[in-house]
Order: structure tokens, then sequence, then C-alpha cells
């Protein structure tokens, strides 16, 4: 196999990489969720069996670059499957990475026997025709694996369901797998980081004050905060004319944005960081009243 994993942190991807070159599979570097999308719509057809997502990166993030990658133009765009690997575990994390496109959710540390397992059932279940789009049918071929993969070879669904939340089937609410194929927990597991996943509190958004070519940002100071990302651009979904920039004082509480188009309305957003070990982990984006330069 051969896939594209979209992972900031260099060191976590290397060990990941490495370590699935141990079972013969191939990865390609995204370093943030915008060069993950380009590298697959630059792709060819089949180039990527998978894509291995991380939730917290700059630019543009994993829920933003899997929906990006699903509203593409592009053969493939809707079937090739995606996984969340993040320390993000929560429920209503796991919802969202669901509700922007992913097939499946893994917490980290990431169990490779787990992952492995489901890279496995990803190769051997989908189906496709010749524009690289799934053809919907059932698929009953056996799964070929190597290195103690455990597989049944009998009919499966598009996406695997445990009872431990590793992987979530976006089509039933029950725990059970509806396959019958429940994975045993493993009883090691490789951590390629060390952090906790609770989310710092959200900022409130308390002033935005415009000038010709620029917008000063005022924020509530939030306890526990490494920091703050601040972000402004002419449309509501932050894509067009965008600028981004980060503060990395919790005690600091205003930023100017500089250079922007006058007389222009722009959409603002805010959100808290912390630093857990080398990560930053993120709260959810907080919008601001839009503002248009003088």
């Amino acid at each position: 196999m051969h896939l594209l994993v979209a992972e900031d942190n260099t060191l976590n991807y290397e060990v990941i990489s490495e370590l699935l070159a141990m079972y013969g599979i191939t990865c390609d570097h995204a370093e943030d969720g915008s060069v993950c999308v380009e590298m697959f719509r630059e792709s060819s057809i089949h180039t990527y069996d998978a894509i291995l997502m991380d939730m917290q990166m700059p630019v543009m993030d994993g829920l933003q670059a899997t929906s990006a990658i699903r509203n593409l133009n592009k053969p493939g765009a809707h079937s090739i499957p995606i996984i969340a690997m993040t320390a993000n575990a929560f429920k209503d994390d796991i919802q969202r990475c669901l509700d922007a496109g992913m097939n499946m959710h893994m917490s980290k540390p990431v169990n490779m026997e787990k992952l492995l397992k489901a890279l496995a059932k990803f190769k051997g279940e989908v189906s496709t025709t010749g524009n690289g789009e799934t053809s919907g049918e059932v698929v009953t071929t056996t799964v070929k694996t190597t290195d103690n993969i455990e597989t049944t070879g009998e009919t499966v669904t598009p996406v695997v369901t445990t009872t431990n939340g590793d992987s979530i089937n976006r089509e039933t609410t029950s725990n059970n797998a509806t396959n019958g194929v429940v994975p045993k927990p493993s009883t090691t597991s490789t951590s390629l980081q060390a952090s906790n996943s609770k989310k710092p509190a959200t900022t409130k958004v308390k002033k935005v004050k415009a000038t010709k070519k620029s917008l000063t940002i005022k924020w509530s100071k939030v306890k526990g905060a490494s920091g703050y990302e601040i972000q402004v651009a002419t449309d509501k979904k932050f894509k067009k004319n965008k600028k981004s920039i980060l503060v990395k004082k919790q005690k600091t509480t205003s930023a100017k944005i500089k250079k922007l188009k006058s007389k222009k309305k722009y959409y603002v957003r805010v959100r808290t960081y912390k630093v857990v070990g080398r990560k930053k982990v993120y709260s959810s984006w907080i919008n601001g009243k839009a503002t248009k330069t003088k």
C-alpha cells in the first residue's frame, strides 16, 4: 500500500512511516492540511490507497482538509479511505471527524495492530470502477495480509467498527460491529505522541477595530492557554484573502492584522491553544463580528 500522511510534527511522521515500512507500506508526507489537499489533487488516480489525517495542523486542520478533499472534482475523492489519527478522542471530536467525511477515527497513541487491520480491510474491500470511484457493490474478496493481521474473508461493509471507539461506522449508532468482526484489544501500543487530549477553553472576540488596511482584534483572556490563533478572511468559510497570526503569549489579548484589502468586509475568528509536550492542542474556533475596512 501507499499512503498519504498529513502530520505537522516531523518526528511523528518519521515514527509512523518507519513502523509502516516494516510491513511494506510506503508513505508520502504532507506537512499540513493544505499541502495534503494539494498533493491529493495533483496525484494520479490510485496513487494513494488511504490518507492518515492528523487533526491539529497549521494553515488547514484535518477537518477542513477532509472536507476539501471530499468536495474535489476528482476521481477517488469521495471514495479514498481517510482515517483520523489524533489525540482528540472525545465523543464530539469523533463525530466531527465523521461529519467532515472521514471513514474512521483512531486515537493516539496509535495501536499499530488495529491500524494494520483497518488498512488491510480497506485495501481488500474497496472495489473501484475505471474512474476510481467506488462501485457501491458488496465486495467478497478475501483480504491478503501478512505478519499475523487477522482477517475473515467474509462479506464486509466499507467501514470497520469496534467496541473500543478506535473506529466508528458512519451508518450505525450501535456499539457492536455490523460485520461481526471485532478486533481483539492489543496489549501493546505504539505511542506517536504522549499527549493530554483535553482542549483549552474557548475565548470570545470582544472588539474588532478597523482602519484602512488593517484590523485590530481584542479577545477574552483564557486561563491555562499557551496562546491564541487569529484569522480573518473575506468569506465565511475563511478561504478567500485569508490571513492568520499566532500569538504565543497567554497574557496578550489583542493583535493587529495588517496589509488587508481596503473597503473589504472581513470575517474574524479566534481560538486558543495550549502546548502539550511538543504539540499544540487547539480549542474550537469562535467567530467575531464581521467588519469592513475603511
